[in-house]
């Protein structure tokens, strides 16, 4: 997941970096440090792709995400072998896309690599085609960031998430997300189950606060009024449900900021 102006200023980097590894030959060592320093900051490598002979150019630092360690260039066929082939065909389409000139050829895509020390990682790969004045693609090129760290991360959260699911539906509690300024409420079928007798969609917060009992009201608006200094909201209430039936329930919740 990136925002706007983090994607614009990586693209700036990336057409500096095409530029330069185009016309390397010409530019003067002060600029080549400077570029240098550029990667090195934000952990990119670099590649180029040769269209006619369909040859891969890596720097070093790009090898080394895609577990590769021997020197030389290296085919296109080659270089998609060492994709997950659960990743290949994504990857090869969007390489197509992006040489027909779709999206004025500009590539990115996030997926994983197996290099020859047989070892997984994951990679942001970003790059743009340049074409002639026929339209014909003459060479494909840009950068590569290992994002290893990130996914495994991405993924322990998901596998949390997913446990706590299950956790809640196996022992029958309600649970939501309360929007404080609209009053709207994301809530699980349990929830709604609870608080009013019935599992009912799309309703929003005043209506759960009007199956509260009369009677503990008044306890509840202090529980809500300390929670402003604690944080944190806990009751016991009575509920009365749809059909008329009384329900004592505990609540608690804390304040989330976004």
């Amino acid at each position: 997941m990136h925002d706007n102006a983090h994607c614009i200023q990586e693209w700036h980097y990336f057409v500096v970096v095409v530029n330069v590894q185009q016309q390397m030959k010409e530019i003067s060592s002060d600029h080549k440090e400077q570029l240098q320093f550029i990667l090195d900051s934000a952990g990119l490598g670099t590649w180029d792709m040769d269209l006619q002979n369909r040859i891969v150019s890596w720097d070093e630092r790009c090898r080394a995400m895609y577990g590769i360690y021997h020197s030389g260039d290296i085919s296109y066929g080659k270089m998609i072998e060492y994709i997950h082939p659960a990743d290949r065909k994504r990857v090869n389409d969007a390489i197509d896309q992006a040489l027909s000139g779709k999206d004025d050829g500009k590539y990115e895509q996030c997926h994983r690599v197996i290099g020859e020390d047989k070892k997984q990682r994951w990679i942001i790969c970003k790059g743009k085609a340049y074409f002639d004045e026929m339209g014909k693609a003459l060479r494909f090129s840009g950068t590569v960031q290992d994002v290893t760290e990130r996914e495994a991360e991405k993924e322990k959260a998901a596998m949390a998430n997913e446990q706590l699911t299950l956790a809640v539906e196996s022992s029958d509690l309600g649970t939501s997300t309360i929007n404080i300024d609209t009053g709207v409420v994301v809530y699980n079928n349990t929830f709604a189950r609870i608080l009013t007798g019935a599992e009912e969609k799309g309703l929003l917060h005043n209506v759960f606060v009007q199956h509260i009992h009369p009677g503990d009201l008044d306890m509840r608006t202090k529980a809500v009024e300390a929670s402003r200094t604690t944080g944190q909201v806990q009751y016991t209430a009575r509920f009365i449900w749809n059909d008329g039936s009384i329900h004592r329930v505990k609540v608690a919740g804390k304040y989330v900021k976004k």
